[in-house]
């Protein structure tokens, strides 16, 4: 079934057997990810963790579940240690649960580009740039 959630169509699959066929032959096709409005805005628009999916993907994806805690306590490690010359600093990992928690969190204008405005009046937009600041002030 193909449900338009805004601009985003999504697929509901209801059967094991298809999922598998999905996931099997059609992986490629189904597996990008849309382009998420706080992540846009954070990144200035440069985005490599949120890039298409392509082919060389298939060979990292079955490790990358298995590990993925792992590799983010890794890359949190290796750029507080690029960033600060520690190894683990804790207003760090505060900064970026806060930046996870905003990307994750519902967005109107995931679905809905056009009602961006929105996120003036929801503070969105205020907390985005709060965050970018907080980075920006530990990466400097």
């Amino acid at each position: 079934m193909l449900l338009q959630l805004g601009f985003v169509p999504t697929i509901v699959v209801s059967s094991a057997k298809m999922v598998e066929e999905i996931f099997k032959n059609h992986d490629l096709a189904f597996s990008s990810r849309p382009s998420l409005y706080a992540m846009t805005k954070l990144t200035n628009n440069y985005n490599i963790s949120f890039a298409p999916c392509v082919q060389q993907h298939n060979i990292y994806r079955g490790v990358a579940a298995c590990f993925r805690g792992l590799f983010h306590h890794l890359a949190s490690r290796v750029i507080c240690s690029v960033a600060s010359g520690r190894r683990n600093d804790p207003e760090f990992e505060e900064i970026m649960n806060k930046v996870e928690a905003l990307v994750l969190e519902f967005n109107i204008a995931d679905y809905f580009p056009f009602l961006h405005h929105v996120n003036r009046i929801n503070g969105v937009n205020e907390k985005i740039e709060k965050y970018k600041k907080e980075l920006d002030g530990f990466l400097d």
